[in-house]
């Protein structure tokens, strides 16, 4: 006999920034972190196991770990799924 329950995901904290889609800001983005990449102006995700490059828009976000960036959510997505923590 199966046996069905219900589950709820634990509370796990990331570290998470907003790009403001500024020229400056996606240098300085793309000198810190290994996986961004800037072509022009433009600014540019790189899964760690993808050859595909996610262009990356003002008031995205990205998450954060260490010296690369792990995902790259749109701010409307983000926000459906975060808030801020005051640790």
């Amino acid at each position: 006999m199966y046996l069905e329950a219900t589950y709820q995901r634990k509370p796990k904290t990331t570290k998470a920034l907003q790009y403001d889609g500024t020229e400056e800001h996606a240098e300085h983005l793309a000198g810190e972190y290994k996986n961004l990449l800037i072509q022009g102006s433009t600014l540019f995700f790189m899964e760690d196991y993808g050859d595909d490059y996610e262009e990356v828009y003002k008031d995205d976000w990205l998450l954060v770990s260490d010296i690369t960036i792990t995902d790259h959510i749109d701010r409307d997505v983000f926000e459906s799924l975060y808030e801020e923590v005051k640790l």
